[in-house]
């Protein structure tokens, strides 16, 4: 009814309370000082409800109404609470950050992630292991940011925030501890996608050899970095030492990870990228890049759906593949494709459909449907 103090949304699958009813409540609570008893019950109903971020994108609205719930709780939630309180909301702002990542709402996760990462070093201090992850969950928002062009420049702000991490977690755990080699790792990450190769490069050595003595040679976090090393080698011009790199790297990966494992996928992606690179000057391996390259879009497409953002970024990749192996009309066709997911799902300003559109402006009058012979 539509005097109701309690509501069901139009959808079916919400309760909405009035917020009449809601004040009543709170200031019932307060008055009783039952009100921090309140907020734990809320956090019990919320805290089961969180799920693993692998699968953020896929549930982005529900993760969304999950992001609104916990930023509510925590609006209302007494500054003297408990410690054990303060610790539950801070570890739920976390899974939000990372939640809002996963969505790629990145200026929301940046802007909630530095928040998270400041509350955390006043409350527990900035050599706590929770700070760290939570410097870390910030930075991550910021490099996607930067890498999928919502914010480009957030790359240095990123490798200050993993530096300081690094810096920290070495002076508490030592040299060797896996979070100093992770720390490592994430910085090396960093350098790449900030340009700065030359600092990239030692670092990724570093943690190959580091991983490759604790984990082993073929452990899946040693096969990342390998890939992160060989897709660092590519744009100082080492491209046989990369495209060997991974190569071998690609192999591991379907041995140990499945041919459509995320990672997999990616390292996919690094090779047919160093192919087109090495092309460029030899003439050689279009074909063998473009395969590879198809081979990313279609188990993204498999993994990831057809709308992920890297799925998007994938079909611009290969569209930008075909054009340059001259297969323009073809090219054309995925263009046009990519600018009609890209605005439906990322919008008609996301830097992806912006270079799609102006892919498409110059070909879009030799558009035919039937891929070309490879």
């Amino acid at each position: 009814m539509a005097g109701s103090l309690l509501n069901w949304s139009v959808t079916g699958d919400k309760l909405i309370m009035h917020r009449l009813l809601g004040l009543v409540l709170r200031e019932r609570d307060l008055t009783a000082g039952r009100w921090p008893q309140t907020i734990a019950i809320c956090l019990d109903l919320l805290e089961p409800r969180l799920f693993d971020h692998q699968t953020g994108w896929g549930r982005r609205e529900e993760g969304n109404d999950l992001v609104t719930q916990i930023a509510a709780v925590f609006a209302n939630t007494p500054e003297d609470s408990s410690i054990d309180l303060v610790q539950r909301l801070l570890q739920a702002r976390s899974w939000a950050v990372k939640q809002l990542s996963a969505a790629s709402d990145l200026s929301r996760a940046i802007t909630l992630g530095k928040e998270v990462a400041s509350d955390y070093e006043r409350i527990l201090g900035n050599q706590n292991p929770f700070t760290f992850m939570a410097w870390d969950d910030a930075a991550y928002a910021l490099l996607a940011a930067d890498q999928h062009g919502a914010n480009p420049g957030c790359a240095r702000e990123a490798v200050a925030l993993y530096e300081r991490t690094g810096a920290e977690r070495r002076r508490v755990f030592g040299e060797r501890h896996p979070d100093t080699i992770t720390s490592q790792y994430n910085l090396a990450y960093a350098y790449y996608c900030a340009h700065r190769w030359g600092e990239s490069i030692p670092l990724y050595k570093e943690v190959v050899a580091a991983r490759g003595q604790m984990l082993g040679s073929r452990h899946p976090d040693t096969i990342k970095a390998r890939h992160g090393l060989g897709s660092a080698y590519i744009p100082v011009h080492r491209l046989n030492e990369g495209i060997t790199l991974l190569s071998q790297t690609l192999k591991d990966c379907e041995e140990v990870l499945g041919s459509t494992h995320p990672d997999t996928l990616a390292v996919c992606r690094s090779l047919g990228i160093a192919y087109f690179t090495e092309s460029r000057i030899s003439g050689r391996w279009i074909p063998e890049a473009l395969s590879l390259l198809k081979r990313t879009l279609d188990g993204r497409k498999q993994v990831l759906g057809g709308d992920h953002p890297e799925t998007i970024a994938s079909l611009l990749e290969l569209g930008v593949g075909y054009f340059r192996s001259g297969n323009e009309k073809f090219a054309a066709r995925i263009f046009r494709d990519t600018v009609a997911i890209s605005e439906r799902v990322l919008g008609p300003d996301h830097p992806n459909t912006i270079i799609a559109c102006h892919n498409l402006e110059g070909v879009a009058h030799l558009i035919i449907d039937e891929p070309p012979d490879d």
